[in-house]
């Protein structure tokens, strides 16, 4: 983008450019006629002569700025082409980026409810285990009761 902007920059150098031609092309245009008006009543063809070299020179000046403004406006045209399709390929990443991540947080989402299914079992287990545990208690102090009653019997 700062190439285009540079580009868009150098280009408006060339239009200053032209234009200031075009001004000067315009004031020998006016000499050249005021030559040719003074040739028309003698013989002085020297003064025309060097006002036409002058516009000659100055017309393929502004014939090479064109071609110049051309070249960098078509250099601005191709990078503008090669920056869209970037933007493209990277607005196309960041929408792959964007579906991975929904899919990361779902998968997460996922892992978390299966954890929370997992701690109910796991707290369900622990109190069977305590239940077992209790229950093994009483048949011990059962089993205790009866070891006495055996020895006093």
């Amino acid at each position: 983008m700062r190439r285009l902007e540079e580009e868009v920059q150098q280009i408006d150098e060339l239009i200053a450019t032209i234009s200031e031609i075009a001004r000067q092309t315009n004031m020998l245009a006016l000499n050249a006629n005021i030559e040719a008006s003074r040739s028309a009543g003698g013989n002085d063809d020297e003064g025309f002569a060097a006002v036409a070299q002058e516009v000659k020179t100055l017309s393929e000046d502004v014939a090479e700025a064109a071609d110049e403004a051309e070249e960098r406006l078509e250099a601005i045209r191709d990078r503008t082409e090669r920056s869209a399709a970037e933007v493209e390929g990277t607005s196309a990443e960041i929408e792959d980026a964007g579906r991975k991540v929904q899919e990361a947080v779902d998968a997460l989402e996922e892992i978390t409810d299966l954890a929370g299914d997992t701690n109910v079992g796991v707290q369900e287990i622990s109190a069977a285990t305590q239940q077992q545990a209790a229950s093994t208690q009483e048949v011990v102090a059962m089993v205790d009761d009866a070891a006495t009653i055996s020895e006093e019997t």
